[in-house]
């Protein structure tokens, strides 16, 4: 653990650390310690590990699983798939071009 040399005066226990951002367990803390996304905190006379109260709400908040729509622009090239032909497509055989001698037909 990095134990950083000034002591914030915010200072907050693991477990509440953990009900803030909404773990049941602090696992998911001890892995955002060791990823180091949180620095611990030494307090004189006491064993536990301390984190800074603004340091854990200062995370980035995930995004929501799945993402909302707006995360992805809606793309204009996905437009013209959508567009089915016209009946008059269909039966307008000049739109067809002629297939190559050497493609069969089957």
């Amino acid at each position: 653990y990095y134990m950083s040399p000034t002591t914030p005066n915010d200072l907050i226990k693991v477990k509440e650390a953990a009900e803030i951002l909404g773990f049941k367990q602090r696992q998911k803390i001890d892995e955002l310690i060791k990823e180091g996304h949180l620095k611990t905190y030494e307090v004189k006379d006491s064993k536990r590990i301390w984190l800074s109260r603004e340091e854990v709400y200062g995370l980035p908040k995930p995004l929501p699983v799945p993402p909302p729509e707006e995360y992805f622009p809606k793309l204009k090239v996905n437009e013209r798939w959508k567009k089915q032909p016209s009946e008059e497509d269909k039966l307008d055989s000049s739109k067809h071009k002629p297939l190559p001698d050497n493609i069969k037909t089957r």
